[in-house]
């Protein structure tokens, strides 16, 4: 967990703060804002983050939390940005990181929570930061997790590489996350549901440019319980016997962003039957077959149509 929290420990101190419980005589006050200090908060001054990469929120998990911190306060500060400072409303903050505790804080019915102020005027630093937050506590289910990754890849034009380094995760799994949004909604909500798990995604995946074999896999995984090892079986049986030629494992020298992100495009386009990649005297090459020219046309149709999009 040390490893996983370097990333944030420039922007909240390792400070314990507990909020005060609320109190009907104690009168309403509201924070001044000095940059980086902790201070105390009115907890109906911090606005949503409209960024938040988390969609789900276990009721059971969020009761556990309001429990506690009813009992000793808020100890992890709120990481906020001051958004309004005005005469008539006050000092109002955006929150950039710390959904859940806020919202269990509102459960509990604290007046106030302890909140370190960040300026952050930049739309793509607020989504960085609240992405990494999450991914960093385990906050995120493999759906949401996928969804941060190709943000910060996509929006903010993080790389796989550097991605891995920041969240302290294997650029393979990296990768591997993000591809799972790939699959169809109904597989999706079975893994959010633990009907199947992640396991299971990598041989889905696989039948990619397959889709009623994807389907054919997921109903025996679903119907007959498979563990993913059957699972990875029967869909290499199925490429197979569809006249696929299954591709070789690339080697680990070849996992470098740009060649992840160009293989991760191959797999994604119909037409290609077999990707091998090497790497020799530090030279790497890639080779790509196809059944026919028809084929390769269509498939470089579609990656420049990928490229440009």
């Amino acid at each position: 967990m040390a490893d996983k929290m370097r990333g944030l420990e420039s922007l909240i101190p390792q400070k314990n703060t507990a909020a005060t419980p609320r109190s009907e005589d104690r009168p309403q006050r509201r924070a001044q804002a000095p940059t980086g200090d902790i201070l105390m908060a009115d907890i109906y001054s911090i606005k949503p983050n409209p960024l938040q990469p988390r969609r789900s929120f276990s009721n059971d998990n969020l009761k556990e939390l309001t429990d506690s911190i009813r009992m000793y306060g808020v100890l992890q500060p709120l990481l906020v940005n001051r958004i309004k400072d005005t005469v008539q409303e006050g000092i109002l903050y955006e929150l950039i990181a710390g959904e859940r505790r806020l919202r269990a804080a509102k459960q509990a019915q604290l007046n106030e929570v302890p909140v370190i102020v960040r300026e952050m005027p930049e739309r793509t630093q607020k989504l960085e930061v609240a992405l990494i937050e999450n991914i960093q506590r385990d906050n995120l289910n493999p759906i949401e997790e996928g969804r941060a990754f190709q943000q910060l890849h996509d929006e903010l034009g993080v790389s796989y590489d550097n991605i891995s380094k920041r969240v302290a995760r294997s650029q393979p799994y990296i990768v591997n996350t993000v591809r799972i949004l790939k699959l169809p909604p109904h597989i999706q909500e079975a893994l959010l549901n633990s009907d199947i798990t992640t396991g299971h995604t990598r041989p889905l995946l696989s039948l990619h440019h397959i889709p009623h074999k994807q389907e054919e896999l997921f109903s025996s995984i679903m119907d007959d319980k498979m563990t993913v090892r059957e699972a990875e079986r029967m869909a290499q049986d199925m490429v197979s016997n569809d006249g696929f030629v299954r591709q070789r494992r690339v080697s680990t020298a070849m996992t470098d962003s740009d060649t992840v992100e160009l293989l991760d495009v191959f797999n994604d386009v119909s037409g290609v039957i077999g990707v091998e990649a090497r790497t020799r005297n530090g030279k790497s090459r890639i080779s790509i077959s196809f059944r026919s020219k028809d084929d390769l046309h269509r498939w470089l149709e579609s990656i420049q149509t990928k490229t440009q999009s």
